[in-house]
């Protein structure tokens, strides 16, 4: 393998040589005589012209050395990962990641079978599909790098890159970046002025203030608990401390005077997959760290710095999963150790979804190994407070009665109605602030929801026994709060109110998410989803927006909010007011009974459904698109697609949602190009065209409830008409993607979920292999055969499935068992319950994968770069 390399590399340097020497023969001699130079300009052309063929010669020879040098590579991390598995496979406990990830090595390489052969007889690396094929087997590679190992942090400092280092810096905090990263925390509202100045404030009473700030100022090296009731002002605090100004001065105290580097973190229960998971906390803290440091990024992330590296700066970065996640963040600390402290704010625990015991380890591991200054804040809950129950802490509600006396005394005391009584019975108005005070018991949010309600009363009745009595039948519970708020907005504004809230809900199941002010505006005025709908375009949002807030405000009174519009941002989004609020919607009985006060026959889903339909609409036809617009368009619709998939499968919603989507064809708004519909999916898009346009998108995405609906109304969709033999004389006709291929080859594997969120939200998830499984058998009972090129594809992949595997190998042997037994499909259906365990209760946390659109996505044209390959070829020799 070396002889091989070291032979590629004096290639690379004679046929440097020879390009110089060429370029020297065009330069054109510049002298005094002007005749002489036009006849050494005129030689300079002409020798320009009779060395085009031999630059061609050039093109083509290095791409064949490039080519090589990457099967070499390749074949180099081949055997490596094979002796691997032969050296752990008797071995258990610790070592079964390595030998799972071993096992994807060996996947990704045998896809490249067909590949590395044509490279070996002097092919090259053309076409996008084979290029990512190359690109998914250098990173299942390079995964051994971030496999935990106590001594790896200790190693010598990586090589310098090949790679332009700004540009690689730029693409990995690209890639870090979340939509709604920073939502969480812009939504906090500032604390009330004159609250929490304690903390800081040295006049004050420094008793109450000064744990916290001894802490920030010493060399202690314990992690420093926020915790207190829920919606006692935990987040709020955080925020506030975060944000102060003397937070700096203190910690140059601690840092004696050196820089440190700073973060934040909100843990969001309500908001997306990413607001409330270890990924998305990870991605956040890390970006924040880089941007105050890029040049750290190599070295924090060498497995993307080999990945762009060998496949080059435009290969698409690969989603950030758990585990390099982790060993970058360790990187980073142990890279700045005894140079910059670190210093990191972590608000809500208690809101991550997932296991909070593993959560608390991780951030012991960092303390202990790292000692960054740490605070973090939750509920107090067991697991918390038997970890840090030792730790210096503050509790909220035995601090904050001061802050709620002046906010009820700013509060209430600013309403004209109060002022005027408080004249009259100036007694009664301070037992009234001081019975607020003492029936918070410290739950701040309850205060302020109580001030309101009692501002309005004293706004439309000052009169003392109206506010006492508005007071008394406030309940002292927050749950019970809401749902008196909820009685308070009148029976004529109860049916919106629910059409918001089941809106709100319907996107957060679907989308993970929060919803876009603008998209909830558009769903808020469709009264018949049937019809078409009116999208504003970008210039009207601005006025949008005031309107959506009033609305709000007038139906939900203040339980759900629009977020405020950030720099970094792209549009405001509605959400609950706190995860309190979420709770309560969330209980059985408050939900059954806010849907039961919604419009008759509303079913959400199709009208969230036909405001993106309109919002597809604004983009219009595909008509000389740019590659960026072409994206966002292809991104909306596969929106449409997983929306579409969730509607419950009845006739009535069938017909409603064929109307619906009809006008994306009727309308001409699906891409011409077949190859990023079907990217990264089984399906071959080389020569091929699609007949029934989306429906077979639609199969693809396993929606069912529209592919049953087109089926039934033209039978003639489900097969596809034979080719004429007479094109074949001439040239081979592109071939048609069936309904049934669509379907079967339509899911994107594990290694691909690099592309987006479309990519993971068509993956072989439980729900998503069921909807899969459910839209295969609908073909297959309607006499649907599959094609030879079926059977081989198929064929293939069920060689390389495991019944004992997960999702994806159970579902290879499934629809194998389905096409081998299609006149008795039904028996196939226990099978299917059997592997598929628990699909009654399909709608699970982590069955949604992140969600957001991204309008500034981009593909890449082409991996491989020639400047790349001279460094490599340097290092492997």
């Amino acid at each position: 393998m070396s002889e091989t390399l070291a032979r590629l590399n004096s290639e690379c340097i004679e046929t440097e040589s020879e390009m110089k020497a060429l370029c020297g023969k065009m330069t054109v001699n510049v002298c005094g005589n002007k005749l002489r130079t036009l006849e050494s300009s005129t030689r300079a052309s002409f020798r320009a012209l009779l060395s085009e063929k031999q630059v061609e010669e050039w093109r083509k020879k290095l791409d064949r050395i490039r080519t090589q040098v990457t099967m070499n590579v390749l074949m180099c991390l081949w055997d490596e990962a094979k002796e691997t598995r032969e050296r752990t496979e008797g071995i258990n406990g610790g070592m079964k990641s390595l030998v799972e990830l071993v096992c994807r090595i060996e996947t990704t390489m045998n896809l490249l079978q067909d590949d590395l052969r044509g490279i070996s007889t002097g092919g090259n690396l053309e076409g996008t599909t084979r290029q990512a094929r190359i690109a998914d087997a250098v990173w299942a590679s390079s995964g051994l790098i971030d496999l935990p190992d106590q001594n790896q942090y200790q190693k010598a400092t990586p090589s310098p890159i090949a790679t332009d280092q700004k540009t690689m810096c730029t693409k990995i905090l690209a890639s870090l970046r979340f939509e709604g990263m920073t939502d969480r925390g812009e939504r906090i509202a500032p604390a009330y002025p004159d609250t929490f100045k304690w903390l800081f404030n040295d006049e004050q009473d420094v008793s109450l203030g000064k744990n916290f700030r001894q802490w920030l100022q010493s060399e202690n090296k314990e992690i420093f608990w926020i915790t207190g009731k829920p919606a006692s002002g935990k987040s709020t605090l955080m925020k506030f401390i975060s944000t102060h100004q003397c937070l700096r001065s203190d910690l140059y105290k601690w840092a004696g005077g050196s820089h440190f580097f700073l973060a934040t973190f909100y843990f969001w229960g309500p908001g997306s997959k990413a607001q409330r998971s270890r990924v998305g906390l990870l991605r956040s803290l890390l970006y924040q760290l880089l941007s105050q440091q890029p040049d750290l990024c190599p070295l924090v992330a060498p497995r993307r710095r080999i990945l762009f590296d060998l496949a080059g700066i435009d290969a698409v970065s690969p989603d950030w999963q758990w585990t390099e996640l982790r060993e970058c963040l360790l990187r980073f600390a142990s890279n700045i150790q005894h140079k910059m402290p670190l210093v990191l704010f972590i608000d809500g625990l208690d809101e991550y979804d997932g296991n909070h015991e593993e959560l608390v380890a991780f951030f012991k591991q960092l303390h202990r190994e790292y000692n960054p200054k740490l605070c973090i804040s939750s509920r107090p809950w067991n697991v918390f407070s038997d970890e840090f129950r030792y730790n210096p802490s503050l509790r909220m509600e035995d601090l904050t009665k001061l802050d709620i006396d002046i906010y009820i005394k700013g509060r209430l005391g600013s309403s004209h109605g109060i002022q005027e009584l408080r004249q009259l019975e100036p007694e009664s108005i301070t037992r009234l602030m001081e019975e607020i005070r003492d029936r918070a018991e410290g739950v701040f949010l309850w205060v302020v929801l109580v001030v309101q309600q009692l501002r309005t009363t004293a706004r439309d009745s000052p009169r003392l026994p109206a506010i006492w009595k508005a007071f008394n039948a406030l309940p002292r519970g927050l749950e019970e709060l809401y749902e008196a708020i909820q009685r308070t907005i009148g029976e004529s504004k109860q049916e919106m109110a629910s059409k918001l809230y089941q809106l709100v809900m319907e996107w957060k199941r679907t989308w993970n998410g929060q919803i876009q002010a603008t998209l909830l505006w558009c769903a808020i005025d469709c009264t018949e989803p049937l019809q078409p709908i009116w999208f504003p375009g970008p210039s009207r949002e601005n006025s949008i927006i005031p309107l959506v807030s009033r609305f709000l405000a007038g139906h939900t009174k203040g339980i759900l909010q629009v977020s405020a519009k950030s720099r970094r941002s792209r549009s405001p989004t509605v959400d609950f007011l706190h995860r309190t609020a979420f709770d309560w919607l969330q209980m059985e009985r408050n939900s059954v009974k806010i849907r039961s006060q919604g419009p008759h026959g509303f079913y959400p889903i199709l009208t969230l459904i036909a405001v993106l339909v309109g919002h597809l609409q604004r983009l219009g036809p595909p008509n000389m698109e740019t590659p960026t617009y072409a994206d966002f368009r292809r991104q909306c619709i596969f929106r449409i697609l997983k929306f579409a998939r969730e509607v419950e499968n009845t006739a009535e919603n069938r017909a409603k949602l064929v109307t619906i989507l009809d006008r994306i064809e009727s309308k001409r708004l699906l891409p011409v190009d077949l190859e990023p519909m079907f990217r990264d999916t089984f399906v071959s898009t080389s020569n091929r065209t699609v007949h029934n346009g989306l429906v077979t998108f639609a199969a693809a995405w396993g929606c069912l409830p529209y592919v049953q609906a087109k089926c039934d109304a033209s039978p003639h969709i489900l097969q596809v008409k034979r080719q004429s033999i007479l094109p074949w004389i001439f040239s081979k006709p592109p071939t048609p993607i069936s309904l049934l291929e669509a379907s079967v080859l339509g899911g994107v594997n594990f290694g691909k979920h690099k592309d987006g969120w479309f990519n993971e939200a068509r993956g072989f998830t439980q729900l998503q292999t069921s909807q899969r499984l459910d839209t295969i058998r609908f073909l297959l009972d309607n006499n649907v055969k599959p094609d030879n090129h079926l059977k081989k594809s198929m064929k293939k992949l069920t060689d390389a499935a495991s019944i004992e595997g997960d999702y994806e190998d159970r579902y290879w042997t499934l629809v194998d068992k389905m096409f081998e037994h299609r006149s008795s499909i039904i028996g196939v259906d226990g099978m299917k319950h059997r592997l598929l365990s628990g699909i009654e209760e399909p709608h699970l946390g982590d069955e949604f994968p992140e969600f957001e659109i991204r309008p500034d996505s981009w593909w890449d044209s082409g991996i491989f770069s020639v400047d790349n390959l001279t460094s490599y070829l340097r290092k492997f020799c």
